[in-house]
């Protein structure tokens, strides 16, 4: 089954030039298996790996983020019985951006797409 799409478009974040911007995900439910890939400006997008050890990813400063869109994917997966609901938090900076949940009779597999703008 493909995943279903959900999308979060215009999160505006405000950072100042030399502020280093840390971006998180957080499982909230039993999640099975979370892959996020983030889109910065330049060559280096960071991914997350489907790994508890680790969670987050360094993004870069204000000054570099801001002249783009940063786009972060998430394809989530949550095929455990027990659970009824998808739950992921999404931080930048340790300030929840994001607070995404779907109930798994919608779908078991979703991917998360949030558009971001660092703004000064």
């Amino acid at each position: 089954m493909d995943p279903k799409p959900y999308s979060y478009k215009n999160i505006q974040i405000q950072v100042g030039d030399d502020e280093e911007v840390i971006f998180r995900v957080e499982a909230v439910s039993n999640v099975n298996s979370i892959q996020t890939s983030i889109n910065i400006p330049g060559d280096n997008d960071p991914e997350i790996p489907n790994d508890e050890s680790a969670t987050t990813a360094r993004l870069g400063t204000g000054a570099d983020l801001r002249a783009h869109v940063t786009v972060v994917a998430s394809l989530i997966s949550n095929l455990a019985v027990e659970e009824d609901e998808i739950k992921v938090n999404y931080y930048v900076n340790n300030e929840l951006i994001v607070p995404h949940s779907n109930p798994k009779s919608e779908a078991e597999r979703a991917l998360v797409i949030i558009s971001i703008n660092f703004i000064s």
